[in-house]
């Protein structure tokens, strides 16, 4: 069974006495102090993950309910710094397919070159050391590609963590379909 909701999600209608005693659980883990509204010291010099720490912030503050708190802290400054670190992962893949494709147009030429002279000679060594070069290029593509999915899982899971995806706010589990009981030897001889 999933975990409640925090009492501002829940849509379900309580007795007065189911909600006032949700509301003293909550209050007795939520802490006095409220998230800090500036940044916090650990996003200086990260331009990207305080960006996305205001934007966090200003949604989290325009909410009625409270469904962060500062015992959430850490976890929104790694959300944030895994934001930045996402998109500098995005740039370095860009930069390695601008790279692989540089160095593939190198590889294409010397093809084209022996095709159209096939009696000039060509300098194998220097085609070799290219074909390395395209498959080192591409192998950094493929590498950055699986870092760049891993961080978008562990991103995706902070995201369900702090409310910020439809089903986590939703709380949707689907029921469990009801479970069929055989049917009784009366029931067999009447349906035949």
């Amino acid at each position: 069974m999933p975990a409640k909701k925090p009492l501002g999600l829940n849509t379900r209608h309580e007795t007065l006495t189911d909600t006032e005693s949700r509301l003293a659980a909550e209050s007795a883990v939520t802490p006095a102090r409220r998230l800090p509204g500036s940044l916090d010291a650990t996003l200086s010099g990260h331009p990207v993950a305080a960006r996305e720490w205001r934007s966090l912030m200003k949604l989290y503050n325009s909410l009625d309910a409270e469904i962060v708190s500062r015992l959430d802290m850490g976890m929104l400054l790694d959300y944030c710094i895994l934001i930045e670190q996402l998109e500098e992962l995005d740039m370095l893949r860009d930069s390695a397919v601008t790279e692989w494709k540089t160095l593939k147009k190198i590889i294409d030429d010397f093809k084209k070159k022996i095709d159209e002279h096939p009696d000039e000679k060509v300098d194998l060594k220097q085609f070799a050391k290219a074909a390395e070069a395209v498959n080192w290029a591409y192998n950094k593509i493929i590498t950055t590609d699986g870092r760049v999915d891993r961080k978008r899982a562990l991103i995706f899971q902070l995201r369900q963590s702090l409310y910020l995806t439809p089903r986590s706010r939703a709380g949707v589990t689907p029921a469990e379909k009801p479970k069929e009981e055989p049917a009784s030897d009366l029931d067999r001889l009447l349906d035949s």
